[in-house]
C-alpha cells in the first residue's frame, strides 16, 4: 500500500487536509478519503470548528436500544447520526449541513468505511474515516483517556473492558455472575468454553434462570455480568438493572473479545483470571514478525480448502491467506501432521478464518498428538486483518496479507 498526498482530489481539500495534518493512505482500490485514530480524535476536531462527525450505525445503535443487545456501546459527543443504509437518500441534506470536514464512525469500522466511500464520491467536502470504530475505544479504554470525555450512553449499566477487569478481579467486594446457558457446560463443555477461564469469585447463573435466582444477587453490590460474546450479560444487565440493581457492569464483547486481546489490557489472564489450557493464547496485536519471518514458528491456516483457496460460495470466507503459513484443514490433522516429521517441542501456530472453536478444538488435537508448544492466534486471519487497517502500529503486517490461491 503505497501513501500520497492526496492526487485525486481538489486543490482546496487537500490544502485542508495538510492544515489538519491527517494521513492519507490510497491505494488503487481505495476511495479518496483520509484516515484519523482515536488517540488524537479529540484533538483533531477541536481544532476545526467546520467539521461534522457523523455516526452511521442504526438508530438502535445510536440511542442504545438496539435489539441486538452487544451493539449498544454509547456514542461520540456531537455527533450526527446518518444511518449508513440512508446515506443516498440524504445526502442533498449533508451537502447542505456540512460545511468542512466531514469524519465518519461506526461500530467495528467497517460500515463507516462504506459510508465514507458513499460521501467522498458525491461531496466536495474532505472525508476523514476513524479507525478502529467505538469497539477498539472500549476494547483499549485505559490507552485513550482523552476520548473518554466524548463517549456518552444512556446504558444502565456500565461496559468494562479487560484493563478495567483485571483492577476488579481482586476485589473482594466484586461478584463476577457468568450468564453463559447451562447447556454450554454440559460434559465439560467445548474447548474454546474452557479456555475462557473465570475469576475465583465467580457464581453461575444462566440467563434462563436468571429471574428465579436474582435473590442471590445483592442489589447494592458490585456485579460484573460475563458471557462468551457479551449479548447475554447486556440483556441480563437490563434485567438486573430494571429490578433495582444498582452497580452492574458488563463485559464489553464477552470472554470472546477478552481473550483477543494483547497481554497489556488483559494482564490478569492465567492469574486471577485461571485458566488451565496447555496451549498459548496470542493476539493479533501480540505476534511477533521476527518469529513468523524467521521461521521458528509454523503457522497452520485449518480453514477448509474452498475458503483457503477463496472459492467458498460464502463469500465472506474468502479473505485471502497468510504469507508463510501452511495450509492443513482441521479435520486432516491427525492424519497429514505426521508427514511433516515436526519435533514435539516445535512451535505450532493455530490460524482458523475468525474467533471461533475450531482453532481451540485444533490445539487440543495437537497437545493429544504430543506437541508441547502450541498456539492459537485469536481473532483468526480477519482479526489480524482488522487490526492492519485500524489499529496503530500494525500496518506493516500487510506486506503479509496474499490473495488466495485460487485468485492469483
Amino acid at each position: 500500500m503505497t501513501t500520497t498526498s492526496l492526487p485525486l482530489i481538489s486543490f482546496q481539500r487537500a490544502l485542508l487536509f495538510a492544515v489538519l495534518l491527517i494521513p492519507v493512505t490510497l491505494s488503487a482500490q481505495d476511495k479518496p478519503y483520509g484516515s484519523v485514530v482515536l488517540e488524537v480524535l479529540p484533538r483533531t476536531l477541536s481544532k476545526d470548528r467546520s467539521a461534522t462527525l457523523i455516526d452511521v450505525r442504526s438508530a438502535g445503535e445510536f440511542q442504545d436500544t438496539s435489539m441486538y443487545h452487544a451493539y449498544n456501546m454509547g456514542r461520540l459527543k456531537g455527533a450526527v447520526h446518518v444511518d449508513g443504509r440512508e446515506l443516498p437518500q440524504r445526502m442533498g441534506e449533508l451537502r447542505q449541513r456540512c460545511r468542512g470536514p466531514i469524519y465518519v464512525y461506526s461500530s467495528h469500522a467497517e460500515r463507516s468505511r462504506k459510508a465514507c466511500s458513499i460521501i467522498a464520491d458525491s461531496l466536495p467536502n474532505p472525508v476523514v474515516h476513524v479507525d478502529g470504530g467505538l469497539v477498539r475505544f472500549w476494547n483499549g479504554s485505559v490507552r485513550l483517556n482523552d476520548l473518554k470525555a466524548m463517549v456518552v450512553t444512556d446504558l444502565p449499566y456500565e461496559l468494562i473492558g479487560g484493563p478495567d477487569l483485571c483492577q476488579l478481579v481482586d476485589d473482594k467486594g466484586v461478584l463476577f455472575v457468568d450468564v453463559r446457558p447451562g447447556v454450554i457446560f454440559e460434559r465439560g463443555g467445548t474447548e474454546l468454553i474452557r479456555a475462557g477461564g473465570a475469576p475465583v469469585n465467580r457464581i453461575h447463573i444462566p440467563v434462563e434462570a436468571l429471574t428465579m435466582r436474582m435473590g442471590e444477587l445483592p442489589k447494592d453490590g458490585k456485579l460484573v455480568l460475563y458471557d462468551q460474546d457479551g449479548g447475554l450479560a447486556a440483556a441480563a444487565a437490563l434485567l438486573l438493572t430494571g429490578s433495582g440493581h444498582t452497580d452492574v457492569s458488563v463485559l464489553f464483547e464477552g470472554l470472546d473479545g477478552l481473550l483477543q486481546q494483547p497481554h497489556e489490557r488483559f494482564p490478569c489472564q492465567g492469574k486471577d483470571w485461571s485458566s488451565t489450557t496447555p496451549y498459548r493464547l496470542v493476539a493479533a496485536e501480540d505476534l511477533d514478525t521476527a518469529e513468523v519471518r524467521m521461521g521458528p514458528v509454523m503457522i497452520i491456516d485449518i480453514r477448509s480448502n474452498e475458503a483457503y483457496l477463496g472459492t467458498s460460495p460464502e463469500t465472506w470466507r474468502n479473505i485471502g491467506t497468510l504469507r508463510g503459513s501452511f495450509h492443513m484443514p482441521a479435520d486432516r490433522l491427525k492424519q497429514d501432521l505426521p508427514a511433516l516429521e515436526l519435533f514435539v517441542h516445535d512451535p505450532i501456530m493455530v490460524m482458523d478464518h475468525g474467533h471461533d472453536g475450531n482453532a481451540f478444538e485444533a490445539a487440543r488435537t495437537l497437545v493429544d498428538m504430543g506437541h508441547t508448544d502450541v498456539r492459537i492466534l485469536t481473532g483468526g486471519l480477519s482479526g489480524l486483518q482488522w487490526h492492519v487497517r485500524n489499529t496503530p502500529g500494525m500496518a506493516h503486517w500487510e506486506r503479509w496479507m496474499l490473495p488466495a490461491p485460487g485468485e492469483e
